[in-house]
């Protein structure tokens, strides 16, 4: 009589693990960031296939979600794009086994350290600042949205943009832009002021000095 209780509480437990486990992987997740953010994330399976758009960083999505999306199992190639930067790929074994949280530095094609793009870059700066002081803050963003393109490590323009946004009540977008620019320069004091300024508001109202 006692083996056969033994026998069934060691098939009970042998017919939970498994459930378990399933159970642990219906909860993970993955989570993939990027500075800068906004990288177009793709999954593509090891054996070929057509690359899959995910979304765009910072993403987090369920872990049995991938392998599905590129149709097949096994390890997944992470791919992250971004205009003007160098596009990053990692291989991961398997997704779906548990919780994965990726981080990216992505790598500018072009560089501050090149004379002729740091000088376009401020001629450029300069002039949306111009166009700022003139009124004209909608060719300023045009212009500040092409140099992102072009140098897109340089802090100042996401500081004078949601400077813009923040003139035009846009707080959302002035928040976006100003954690941007302190993302790349922690110690923008102003970009911080700022930020902080907005985010202590009321939500849909007019920051007050």
């Amino acid at each position: 009589m006692r083996n056969r209780h033994t026998f069934h509480h060691a098939l009970t437990l042998l017919l939970l693990i498994p459930v378990g486990m399933l159970d642990a992987c219906s909860s993970a997740s993955v989570s993939i960031r990027s500075i800068p953010d906004k990288a177009k994330v793709y999954a593509q399976s090891i054996g070929g296939g057509e690359a899959k758009l995910l979304g765009e960083t910072p993403l987090s999505l369920p872990a049995t979600q991938i392998q599905p999306t590129v149709g097949g199992s096994g390890p997944v190639w992470i791919e992250l794009k971004r205009e003007g930067f160098q596009d990053q790929k990692t291989l991961v074994t398997d997704p779906s086994t548990g919780d994965l949280k990726m981080e990216f530095t992505l790598k500018s094609f072009g560089g501050l350290d090149q004379p002729d793009v740091m000088n376009w870059a401020l001629d450029e700066l300069f002039e949306a600042q111009r166009l700022v002081r003139a009124g004209r803050r909608a060719d300023a963003l045009t212009k500040l949205k092409a140099i992102q393109i072009k140098v897109p490590q340089l802090s100042a323009t996401y500081e004078i943009e949601g400077g813009i946004y923040y003139l035009d009540k846009r707080y959302r977008e002035a928040v976006d832009s100003l954690g941007q620019a302190l993302r790349m320069n922690p110690n923008n004091l102003e970009a911080q002021k700022l930020k902080k300024l907005i985010e202590n508001s009321a939500v849909g109202e007019a920051p007050h000095g």
